[in-house]
């Protein structure tokens, strides 16, 4: 109906109270003020009543959908927390195979040994005790390698071997003393042939003392002498070695690839299975090579020396097996001083055509400034890529004087007395990342001699940046200590 035809609304006594409604769903009515004028207009209507939020009604079918998804969300989660784990145990499995399995298994196979020795080995003493001097008891001098025996005396610590009584036993034992199982042979030399004088100290064996005897000592053996009787000295070649290219040869960044049988004394060092540096066979159980290629590489069962080739092998080709591995002490990493190691392999290489050692110089033997010589590796051709040469690369290179090399315009005096450089002005022929390790030889009288270790550089072939290389003359008596305390 409309408005008019609405009855007028109760009058409500001010003395009276409104009753609350019946509906639950609402809340009690207010009062309702009284009509000031209910004679002249009909009271207005009272105000709406606030009526509570009705929760909205959910469908079952809209109510399983949240549930489905409630449950993907948790199988998501579930998925991320076991692939996160898996993972994490690849992850462990993998350092673990690394660091322990792997090594394990290349024991399985006979290639194992301790980590590399960050220390000397402690020097055996001529009279038999143990002490830190890094000096060996005897060694051969010069490039004529005539036999010296330490001895400090009023002449100096070394003294020249007198032929008198001279025999197959002392040469063994000798050569023995140097680390070498071998000898090659024996010469008594006229001791005016070599320059000697008469302030020069000489020694005698005593044919009293066997030198086959476990007791015997380098200080027991020898005594002594004013003069040697025959007039002669010994001269001691302990391996057949320095046998491979003419002498004569007439030049890796500037190279060009080897043949075959040139440089048998070369060994390509790969460690799990990479390229890392270059070596050189001194010994049938012995491989030269740079300490910095090994300090971060140090477990012998990651090693492998593949000897006689000239092109890169494939993974199952045959290598010689690393027993262990040692680096001088004193080697420092950045002035790379020091920077020589040694490999023991497991058993000794068989010398043929294509793998025989390369002769170490005399004691206080270094070849002029001016000499050339020859460095070889697999190392890169261009130190603008990271590609390593596939075949063996040969380069020929003069030996240069410290005092040029330390000089401003080259090295700025960073060259120590246990380094050599050798290279051009111009550059453009050097030793690049991948030759370290390798050797630079020098033909001597009649034989090829480990001159030096392939070190470092400023560059591959820059100008007035010449190969620097560790010097083998000055680090002999560390090579000879590891090479004999090793033998026995």
């Amino acid at each position: 109906m409309d408005m008019a035809e609405r009855p007028p609304p109760a009058t409500v006594l001010p003395h009276e109270r409104p009753r609350p409604q019946r509906n639950a769903n609402t809340q009690p009515r207010p009062p309702l003020a009284p009509c000031l004028t209910p004679c002249l207009a009909p009271c207005p209507p009272p105000p709406p009543l606030p009526v509570s939020p009705r929760p909205p009604r959910v469908s079952p079918r809209r109510s399983a959908r949240r549930q489905k998804r409630a449950l993907q969300r948790r199988l998501l989660c579930a998925v991320i927390v076991v692939l996160s784990m898996a993972a994490v145990g690849v992850g462990i499995f993998l350092a673990v195979y690394y660091l322990y399995y792997k090594q394990t298994a290349a024991c399985a196979f006979g290639n194992c040994g301790e980590p590399a020795i960050n220390r000397s080995i402690m020097a055996v003493s001529c009279d038999g005790t143990r002490n830190t001097v890094a000096s060996s008891c005897m060694r051969v001098w010069d490039s004529t390698h005539v036999l010296q025996v330490f001895v400090p005396g009023p002449h100096g610590p070394w003294g020249f071997v007198c032929s008198d009584g001279w025999s197959g036993a002392l040469s063994r034992y000798s050569c023995s003393n140097m680390g070498y199982n071998s000898v090659e042979g024996a010469e008594a030399v006229d001791v005016a042939t070599l320059g000697l004088n008469s302030s020069s100290t000489f020694l005698r064996a005593d044919p009293a003392v066997n030198p086959d005897s476990t007791t015997a000592t380098v200080a027991k053996l020898f005594q002594t002498w004013e003069t040697c009787g025959t007039g002669k000295v010994i001269t001691l070649q302990c391996l057949a070695c320095g046998v491979g290219a003419p002498l004569d040869s007439s030049r890796v960044v500037g190279g060009r690839p080897a043949a075959g049988g040139r440089w048998p004394w070369q060994v390509s060092l790969h460690y799990d299975a990479s390229l890392v540096c270059g070596g050189s066979i001194v010994a049938p159980s012995w491989v030269v090579t740079a300490a910095h290629c090994v300090v971060h590489n140090p477990l012998p069962g990651l090693w492998k020396a593949y000897a006689g080739l000239v092109e890169q092998p494939s993974m199952i080709a045959p290598y010689l097996v690393v027993d262990k591995v040692y680096f001088h002490s004193l080697y420092d990493a950045q002035s790379s001083d020091y920077d020589v190691a040694l490999l023991r392999l497991q058993g000794p290489a068989h010398f043929s055509a294509s793998v025989s050692p390369v002769c170490l110089p005399g004691a206080e033997f270094d070849s002029p400034p001016g000499k050339m010589c020859w460095i070889t590796g697999w190392g890169r051709t261009d130190e603008h890529t990271n590609a390593v040469s596939p075949a063996l690369q040969e380069a020929r290179v003069p030996l240069l004087s410290m005092a040029l090399c330390n000089s401003g315009s080259y090295y700025r005096g960073a060259i120590t007395p246990r380094m050599v450089c050798a290279g051009y002005e111009q550059g453009g022929i050097d030793g690049c990342q991948g030759d370290s390790g390798g050797p630079l030889v020098c033909p001597g009288a009649s034989r090829w001699l480990l001159t030096g270790v392939t070190s470092w550089g400023d560059g591959c072939g820059h100008a007035r940046r010449p190969g620097v290389y560790s010097r083998v003359s000055t680090l002999l008596p560390w090579l000879h200590n590891v090479m004999q305390t090793e033998r026995t």
